[in-house]
């Protein structure tokens, strides 16, 4: 990992970079690292057998693994980062930090459900009941677009949130604040990224889930692979603008002294 840190602070990769840069730490990370990522196709892999079984017994349990899921994904972020920076992984305030990510998206899902549910009743049932599919369609697409802008504009405030929130120090607030720091002229580095990967899992699920069950469970094999990846993917991007980005004084306790230790050592070392 000392070449890929000295690499990343040495200045601000391209596009290309970053891909190849990623892909080499997936390979090794499949290779000599996988637990998690074990993990984590074992759990997807569950969530479509529950859904495609229909068993109602599997009801709840669905919701439960797909909860776990998210938040190893999540936690992710933080084996991904601590193995670059070659930092021992611990537990310290994961399960905190994790219930706090839930409760945000419950909020913004709740605020969101509640926007939509507004327009349908202002619309009234009985009308949307009697109306034909295309007519639906049509009656539905003004919230959808403002739901998808809501989404999008959400999404670029948080472009750096998750990685700097699992593995800094810091509360969320103080973590949403550095995240708009290192927003700041670097928003399309994770942007497009996300975009991109988005658009592959969007396309691989609309082509293989026609193919039937195996269809459906190959799709959340690649599918949960691209996201390992994205994961990975943003990760190294972040580091890399936090690495070549003047750090304020407000946010220097985020990265915390024993890292900034480490940091000037390694440098010592180099020179």
């Amino acid at each position: 990992m000392d070449e890929l840190r000295k690499l990343l602070k040495e200045g601000k990769l391209t596009f290309r970079q970053y891909f190849i840069v990623a892909y080499e730490l997936f390979k090794e990370m499949i290779k000599n690292d996988n637990k998690e990522i074990i993990v984590l196709y074992v759990l997807y892999l569950a969530t479509v057998f529950f859904v495609v079984s229909q068993n109602p017994l599997f009801g709840m349990l669905t919701g439960i693994v797909t909860l776990v899921a998210i938040s190893r994904i999540w936690l992710l972020y933080k084996k991904v980062i601590f193995k670059i920076e070659e930092r021992e992984y611990d537990n310290n305030g994961n399960l905190r930090k994790i219930f706090a990510l839930l409760g945000f998206s419950a909020l913004i899902g709740f605020i969101l459900a509640v926007m939509f549910m507004h327009y349908i009743f202002s619309l009234g049932i009985e009308r949307l009941s009697s109306t034909d599919q295309i007519s639906l369609l049509s009656e539905m697409r003004n919230p959808i677009i403002i739901l998808v802008v809501i989404m999008l504009l959400i999404q670029i405030c948080i472009l750096y949130f998750i990685p700097v929130y699992m593995s800094r120090r810091g509360g969320f607030w103080e973590s949403f604040r550095y995240n708009l720091y290192l927003s700041k002229g670097n928003k399309m580095k994770v942007f497009i990224p996300i975009f991109v990967i988005g658009a592959l899992n969007v396309g691989i699920g609309q082509t293989l889930g026609r193919l039937g069950i195996i269809g459906i469970f190959l799709s959340t094999v690649l599918t949960v692979t691209l996201n390992i990846f994205k994961v990975i993917l943003l990760s190294i991007i972040y580091l890399n603008v936090e690495y070549t980005s003047e750090i304020p004084e407000e946010f220097s306790y985020l990265i915390g002294k024993e890292e900034e230790t480490y940091n000037v050592v390694e440098d010592k070392i180099e020179e």
